[in-house]
């Protein structure tokens, strides 16, 4: 059955039993392949069980930012090893469903695919600066929150625009804010990321390249951009030392900091404080937590500043 340009689908439809799920079916083929291919793709039990999981979690989100539920904001703190003190911390959004909690690694991808990754923005960046006004970051001893953007913010101009209204509605301080973007953004068109970063740049926002070193090719490109941050993949942490210095290597003239991420022994710290990184980020550290645990958490070095 041909269903778009390029695009051939055998159908093996005999678990399906209602009309509605074909669709579903049918719809996920287009958008998910909607690149040319070579190969017939088998929309088979598996793609099918895949399919409705992906409708599940889309549901799930739609109820939890309508009926303001089962969304949490959690903190994890950022070590300055300059300072010996955390001097940062990175908003990350929690599904608390009660039929078990759903990993931002699978409904993120979800709210994209969905439409509704607009509205997992306004949720994180309002819940961050509700917390900033509750919480002056400076009497927590904390310069800045990062806060991670999808790439279809940059990519989608009624997206960005929604980023800048809840921007400014929110009254969200610039200068405390550090938006993390991945190495994918640099999959679509660069030139239309690089202005719009310039624009939030020119704002007093920071930048952090999230998760680097996990595959971009144009790797060269990316670090060309004005990224304040860079923060290492625990993947490249948790390879040989060889690695782990050629990426340190590339980042050389990069003119940023350097955070690493994924530390999880005391061995790895003591190691990586005879590098050239700046910061680092784990579970040796702490897990990511809520708001008043976070709080709670930085007290003993919010005492020792006053």
């Amino acid at each position: 059955m041909d269903i778009a340009a390029n695009l051939h689908v055998i159908p093996d439809v005999s678990f399906v039993t209602k009309f509605d799920d074909l669709e579903n079916l049918v719809d996920y083929a287009i958008r998910t392949y909607s690149s040319p291919i070579k190969k017939p793709i088998l929309l088979d039990r598996e793609v099918f069980l895949g399919v409705q999981r992906d409708l599940y979690v889309a549901d799930c989100l739609r109820i939890a930012l309508a009926e303001k539920k089962w969304l949490e904001v959690y903190f994890q703190p950022i070590y300055s090893l300059a300072e010996q003190r955390f001097t940062s911390a990175e908003a990350l959004l929690r599904l608390h469903h009660p039929d078990g909690s759903i990993s931002p690694v699978e409904f993120i991808p979800v709210a994209e695919r969905a439409g509704i990754i607009n509205y997992i923005n306004t949720y994180v960046i309002e819940s961050v600066s509700d917390f900033m006004r509750e919480r002056n970051l400076n009497l927590l001893n904390i310069q800045r929150i990062n806060i991670n953007l999808s790439g279809k913010v940059f990519s989608d101009r009624e997206i960005f625009s929604d980023l800048l209204e809840v921007i400014r509605s929110n009254r969200v301080r610039p200068e405390l804010v550090c938006f993390e973007v991945t190495e994918a953004v640099g999959g679509g068109n660069v030139g239309l990321f690089e202005s719009r970063m310039d624009m939030l740049h020119r704002m007093g926002f920071l930048f952090a390249l999230d998760d680097f070193g996990t595959g971009f090719s144009n790797i060269s490109r990316m670090l060309s951009l004005p990224f304040d941050i860079v923060k290492i993949d625990k993947g490249i942490l948790d390879s040989s030392k060889k690695v782990f210095f050629d990426t340190l290597s590339l980042l050389s003239h990069a003119n940023c900091t350097i955070t690493v991420e994924g530390v999880e022994t005391a061995e790895q710290v003591e190691w990586l404080k005879t590098t050239n990184v700046d910061c680092l980020q784990g579970f040796f550290f702490a897990r990511p937590m809520p708001a008043g645990q976070f709080v709670s958490f930085l007290e003993p070095q919010t005492q020792s500043a006053g």
